[in-house]
């Protein structure tokens, strides 16, 4: 039996690429948000669609590729995407005016 100091001095090996520690959320949230806008695209362009409804909708691929991206929390990502949404349709409301 090896000693505590065997032990220590002694790391295990590595035997490649450990799958546990790939982050697929946020492989994924680029995946989605790459993608999403080629889905997004075609549904807005109708004239029926408000404008602030697009607004909205065009921020959703941001959110996910900025959460992608980054090594920051879900949270923060979306507070920031809150932050992109609220900025956006106060834009709209100012140029309404």
């Amino acid at each position: 039996m090896p000693s505590k100091r065997e032990l220590i001095d002694n790391p295990p090996r590595n035997n490649g690429l450990s799958w546990s520690e790939i982050q697929w959320g946020r492989i994924s949230a680029f995946l989605i948000g790459i993608s999403s806008p080629f889905l997004i695209f075609p549904l807005l362009n109708s004239q029926w669609v408000p404008s602030w409804m697009i607004a909205v909708t065009l921020t959703i691929p941001m959110i996910l590729l900025y959460y992608g991206f980054t090594q920051i929390s879900r949270r923060e990502a979306l507070k920031a995407g809150m932050g992109m949404i609220v900025a956006s349709l106060v834009e709209i409301h100012m140029l309404s005016w």
